[in-house]
């Protein structure tokens, strides 16, 4: 029951750190544009619309943030709520086949259980990190994949000389 609806959430958080992801990269280049051109932009007074640009792009990313730390919540909400559903579950289902619910069978089932508690709150956290690594790495796979930048300098072949002066007046 636990695992689908984990999986919903994990799914939704997937998604959710993906858009993230794109819209703190156009941040992080809007706030680059900014810095690299700060003289031209105070000197055009630009800075009004760089800053609403960066706020509007600041806007749609918290609003993400707000949706997937959502999804983590129900996440969180789900591995709490687990050991303790599974415990009475099992004693639901020992009760219903008219298992006799007594100290003897009681104490080694809730030791099995106490013993299981841990792996049941980690694999759903293990998976929660997971999707962040294939997130990260997606990403800088397609950095790595992205073709060179052109040069714009271009090389000629000059021969033994540094460098060549032809035509040339000068005047000190």
């Amino acid at each position: 029951v636990f695992i689908p609806m984990q999986g919903v959430s994990t799914a939704k958080v997937t998604g959710m750190r993906r858009e993230v992801a794109d819209w703190a990269d156009k941040r992080l280049a809007a706030m680059g544009e900014l810095l690299f051109g700060i003289r031209i932009v105070k000197f055009m007074g630009w800075e009004q619309p760089l800053a609403n640009r960066i706020a509007n792009i600041r806007k749609n990313e918290l609003r993400i943030y707000k949706h997937m730390y959502f999804w983590r919540s129900v996440m969180t909400v789900l591995i709490s709520f687990q050991p303790a559903a599974v415990s009475f579950a099992v004693f639901a289902i020992a009760y219903a086949f008219d298992d006799p619910i007594e100290p003897k069978n009681v104490f080694p089932t809730m030791a099995m259980l106490n013993v299981l508690r841990m792996p049941m709150i980690m694999l759903p956290l293990s998976i929660a990190k997971m999707v962040d690594l294939r997130v990260s790495l997606d990403r800088i796979g397609k950095f790595l994949a992205a073709p060179e930048k052109e040069s714009y300098l271009k090389k000629q072949a000059l021969g033994d000389d540094a460098f060549q002066l032809r035509d040339v007046t000068c005047q000190y």
